[in-house]
């Protein structure tokens, strides 16, 4: 590859990324982000708008009273899909790759966690919208996700079966990634929180009680991807042993309680984000535990409750995230602009 051409490609990237980062600029601003000429801005808007990638718009006056063209990624470049599974309900979002905007915001009741029903809600969102093809699909499962992206068990969803959902997407040339419903919680909450490296989130749904950990600032998965399966945890009930889910809410609580500052104390955690129906006493409990066990050394923890439906709007961070970077991967090249290449 010519040094000339592995440039042009590095100046693509970095115009679609600063358009995706500003909304609009005009192309002496680009020059200026990009570190380049004028005349080479120019020419790179140029081979982006030939080739379909950008739209021109009117700008505002210069200095020399010209009118400076402001330069838009084109709307129709791709989506972004998320997808929250329960037993109970699916929710959809699809959103546009380049802005804030979204076409579909679907909520199916009743049980339709099936096959059929991700199937047909999968299908729904797929359909070409507005924005163009889907380009990532992230679905959000109440299951452990081991380093492959597969699901592992216990799968909470009843009579799931993830194949047809990954032929769908492969034939509309889409990517997939399926991602633990409490992972999401945490990834979504450390995005918005990059200075926090070590957290957790506890989400409590009618599937169950789940964890996401993000240790060091990373996603902690465990060695089958295991990791956060709090419902999960051995809890002695008389002579017998049962799952910290399966407990009546009284103890259950209780008993998450003890678990957790076992955890925070631990792992060292900075915050905790807790998602439950009785958070507020959740939390009370918590802290007297931490309290009464201080010994003046022990940092403070930080706790928050966050409203219910988050593993959504993770899923639909990580999409758009992952749908950007293959945009920026097209813009390299100048991809197809029908479908993930």
């Amino acid at each position: 590859m010519s040094q000339p051409q592995a440039l042009r490609q590095r100046n693509r990237r970095q115009v679609v990324q600063a358009l995706l980062d500003h909304g609009s600029l005009t192309r002496p601003a680009l020059a200026d982000e990009l570190g380049v000429s004028k005349v080479t801005a120019a020419a790179i808007v140029q081979e982006l708008q030939t080739s379909g990638w950008l739209t021109l718009g009117a700008g505002t006056a210069g200095r020399t009273g010209r009118t400076a063209q402001t330069v838009h990624l084109a709307s129709h470049l791709g989506a972004a899909l998320a997808i929250d599974l329960q037993n109970d309900q699916i929710t959809v979002h699809r959103q546009s790759v380049v802005s804030a905007d979204h076409d579909l915001q679907l909520v199916m009741p009743g049980p339709v966690a099936t096959a059929d029903g991700a199937l047909s809600a999968l299908r729904q969102g797929l359909t070409p919208g507005p924005f163009g093809a889907v380009r990532v699909v992230v679905i959000s499962v109440p299951a452990p996700v081991d380093h492959a992206g597969d699901i592992q068990p216990p799968n909470a969803l009843n009579a799931f079966d993830e194949r047809p959902l990954r032929r769908a997407v492969e034939e509309a040339g889409a990517a997939l990634r399926f991602e633990n419903d409490a992972n999401l919680v945490a990834l979504d909450y450390a995005s918005r929180t990059p200075w926090l490296q070590n957290l957790a989130t506890v989400i409590e749904r009618p599937s169950g009680i789940g964890m996401g950990l993000i240790l060091n600032g990373e996603l902690y998965r465990g060695r089958t991807g295991r990791a956060g399966e709090f419902g999960q945890i051995p809890v002695a009930s008389g002579r017998a042993v049962g799952r910290l889910e399966t407990l009546p809410p009284s103890r259950r609580i209780q008993a998450t309680a003890r678990a957790l500052a076992t955890l925070v104390v631990g792992l060292d955690l900075e915050h905790l984000v807790v998602n439950f129906e009785r958070g507020d006493l959740l939390v009370q409990t918590l802290r007297q535990l931490l309290e009464a066990t201080a010994d003046g050394d022990t940092p403070p923890l930080d706790v928050s409750q966050e409203p219910a439906g988050t593993p959504l709007l993770g899923a639909a961070h990580l999409s758009l995230h992952l749908a950007r970077q293959r945009l920026l991967t097209d813009a390299m090249t100048l991809g197809t602009l029908t479908h993930v290449a």
